[in-house]
């Protein structure tokens, strides 16, 4: 089939092309807008500083304790080699169940929680997603909290601290409904061109001379025309 032969053959069916994907556009339109509930984002920055349980104390030269300051060098490398153990924990099962049973949920399932970490850095951001803003936030907050507890009994991890704890979402953030909605008009395009060549398949009658010639391989000599009363 050529391309000047496909053109005249969606002309012929134009009406499926348009109603097929109407049709579907405006089915998923209502499903994505009735049915496909809001969802939020909530986030929460953690910041990893290690600083390993241990009876060791540095001793000076006139045998008296070393008072430190502030974190040392070893801290922050370790810190850096801790954070990638913190994002696993964060989404462990030990750490979710903690959680769920300190809001008192059966469950954490119906939210979607994720965290990730630049290379290099001790900076770990937790993303809770949920239906309900406000218990999205406490979701996010007490899963910071929680997996500082478990860090400390699992890794000796002392300080897993919050920088910024999630504040209540107000907008939205998904779903996006529109793709979901243009989506749905492809394929519905998709859909009516794949039925007009599987009827044009279907329909094995005999339509022009061309198609006469093809079929019994000899030349037309002559045909009627079409008299029109």
């Amino acid at each position: 089939m050529t391309l000047v032969e496909l053109l005249q053959l969606l002309k012929k069916y134009l009406v499926l092309i348009i109603v097929i994907p109407l049709v579907c556009t405006a089915g998923m339109a209502g499903y994505a807008y009735k049915f496909m509930p809001d969802q939020y984002t909530a986030r929460v920055s953690l910041y990893v500083l290690a600083q390993l349980r241990t009876n060791t104390v540095q001793l000076d030269s006139n045998g008296q304790p070393i008072q430190q300051s502030g974190p040392t060098s070893s801290d922050f490398s370790a810190g850096q080699t801790l954070s990638n153990d913190v994002i696993p924990l964060l989404t462990s099962a030990r750490v979710k169940a903690d959680t769920a049973t300190a809001l008192g949920l059966d469950s954490l399932n119906a939210f979607t929680i994720t965290a990730t970490s630049t290379s290099g850095s001790r900076l770990v951001e937790l993303t809770v997603e949920g239906t309900s803003p406000e218990l999205t936030a406490q979701v996010a907050n007490t899963l910071a909290d929680t997996t500082n507890n478990v860090a400390y009994e699992a890794m000796d991890v002392q300080c897993v601290s919050v920088l910024s704890e999630a504040a209540v979402p107000t907008v939205p953030t998904g779903p996006d409904r529109l793709k979901y909605i243009g989506i749905a008009f492809a394929g519905g395009l998709f859909a009516a061109v794949a039925l007009i060549l599987v009827l044009d398949m279907l329909n094995t009658r005999i339509r022009s001379s061309k198609e006469v010639e093809e079929l019994l391989g000899i030349p037309t000599i002559g045909h009627f025309p079409v008299i029109k009363e």
